[in-house]
C-alpha cells in the first residue's frame, strides 16, 4: 500500500510541473493577444503573430496529449486517475487525515468532505469515473488531429478538424481543476498552477525591440 501511495506522490509532483507549463503558457498567450488587440498600431496581419500562434497551438496540443497518454511507460494524468480508480479503497478519510497534524484534523475532515462528499470515509470511485470521462472527451476532440498532424504527419487525407481556441482553453481548465483535486487529496496541500511573477513580465513590450543600430541601418537603406 505504501509503495503505491509513494508512487502517486512522485507522479503528482511531475504532473504539477507539466500542467503548470500548460496553464502558464495559456495565460501568457492570452495576455499577449490582448495587448495586440488593444493596440491598433500593431493589431494587423504579421508573420510574427502567425509564428507565435502556431507554436502556442502545437505546444499546447502536445502538452494536452501528454496528459492523455496511456502507454505503459509514461506518466500522465489519465494514468494516475485510472490507477487511483483501481485502488480507490486506499483513498480513505483516515489516510487523508494522517497527512495533517492532530490540531489540523478539523481542516482535514473539511477538505475530505469537499473532495469526497460529506461523511464519506472512502473517496468515491464514481467521482474518478466522472473525471476520467472528462479526460476522454478531451481525447476524443483533440487526439486524432494531434497524432496525425502534430506528433506525426500521416498520409491520410481526411483528419478530424482542429478545435477552437476556446476548446484549448476549456481543456486546460479541466486538466487544471482535476489535477488540483487529486493533488489536494494525495498531499493535503492546495496548489496554484499559475505562478505569479514578482515582476512585470509585460515590461519587455514597453521597450523598442529594435536597437538604434538596426534603426540606423534601415534608414540608410
Amino acid at each position: 500500500m505504501e509503495q503505491k501511495i509513494q508512487k502517486w506522490n512522485r507522479w503528482v509532483q511531475i504532473l504539477r510541473e507539466q500542467i503548470t507549463r500548460l496553464v502558464q503558457s495559456n495565460y501568457i498567450y492570452a495576455e499577449t493577444r490582448k495587448i495586440v488587440v488593444e493596440n491598433s498600431a500593431i493589431n494587423n496581419s504579421n508573420l510574427f503573430y502567425d509564428w507565435l500562434t502556431r507554436n502556442y497551438v502545437d505546444a499546447t496540443l502536445m502538452g494536452i496529449r501528454r496528459q492523455l497518454d496511456d502507454h505503459s511507460d509514461c506518466i500522465s494524468l489519465i494514468k494516475l486517475l485510472r490507477d487511483l480508480q483501481i485502488n480507490s479503497t486506499l483513498l480513505t478519510r483516515e489516510k487523508h487525515l494522517s497527512l495533517y497534524s492532530k490540531d489540523m484534523h478539523a481542516l482535514g475532515h473539511n477538505a475530505f468532505d469537499i473532495l469526497a462528499g460529506k461523511d464519506l470515509n472512502v473517496f468515491p470511485e464514481k467521482t474518478l469515473e466522472i473525471d476520467l470521462q472528462q479526460l476522454e472527451k478531451i481525447k476524443a476532440l483533440h487526439k486524432e488531429f494531434i497524432d496525425r498532424r502534430i506528433a506525426h504527419y500521416e498520409k491520410v487525407s481526411e483528419v478530424q478538424s482542429l478545435g477552437t481556441f476556446q476548446d484549448l482553453d476549456d481543456a486546460i481548465l479541466i486538466l487544471e481543476n482535476i489535477f488540483q483535486k487529486y493533488f489536494l487529496l494525495l498531499t493535503a496541500s492546495s496548489t496554484k498552477l499559475l505562478p505569479i511573477p514578482q515582476y512585470d513580465w509585460t515590461s519587455i513590450f514597453k521597450q523598442s525591440w529594435l536597437s538604434n543600430i538596426t534603426k540606423e541601418m534601415e534608414q540608410d537603406e
